[in-house]
């Protein structure tokens, strides 16, 4: 944890980790006896540019700040050539939420709801970074071991992967594979978890 004397010179979601590869938003708040314009952060050695603000705000700096790379880095504040504030922060991964079919992960589901299927949906975790699915591969195998692969693009069925759904019957096999997942902030598609359904 934090301690109070650092927490009066800056604050960020988490006090002593930032997230791999989204943003990070840091307010820095003006050492007394220094002018806004003298305040700097430095991350890793890096001079950070402050956002935008309001000029008659002389209280705080604003940054946000992605770092792509895992592992430990120093931040530093300043006041003109003065350290106000020399701290290690380290990197934390974002947890990649968890993909479902009709709310399933794996299990049974009944002819009759696999058929109205109409895509893959992530689950609420992190839900504000806007995750979607951005691409998975679908493996039906029918009760008389027919089997289809479809590759799909996007959340949504295509035409082949919806017709394999749609014509679900009791005795089918549904895989779902290699199902990867990325949002707005972290474009970089990531692996999440595998889906195995059987139709009853």
């Amino acid at each position: 944890m934090a301690s109070e004397a650092n927490a009066q010179y800056y604050t960020m979601p988490e006090m002593d980790s930032i997230a791999l590869r989204l943003p990070n938003d840091i307010t820095v708040y003006t050492p007394a006896g220094c002018n806004k314009t003298d305040v700097k952060l430095l991350i890793g050695g890096i001079e950070q540019t402050a956002l935008q603000d309001d000029d008659n705000n002389y209280t705080t700096s604003r940054y946000t700040i992605v770092v792509d790379t895992a592992g430990a880095y120093e931040m530093l504040i300043k006041c003109r050539d003065k350290i106000i504030l020399r701290k290690r922060i380290y990197t934390k991964n974002i947890p990649i939420p968890k993909v479902n079919f009709a709310g399933k992960y794996n299990g049974k589901l009944p002819s009759s709801v696999v058929s109205k299927q109409i895509g893959l949906y992530c689950d609420t975790t992190n839900s504000y970074l806007g995750y979607k699915v951005s691409s998975f591969t679908l493996i039906k195998i029918d009760n008389d071991s027919k089997k289809t692969i479809v590759f799909n693009e996007g959340d949504m069925f295509n035409e082949k992967a919806l017709n394999a759904v749609n014509t679900a019957v009791r005795g089918d096999l549904f895989f779902l594979r290699k199902i990867m997942v990325s949002c707005d902030a972290d474009k970089t598609p990531r692996q999440t978890n595998d889906i195995s359904i059987a139709v009853e």
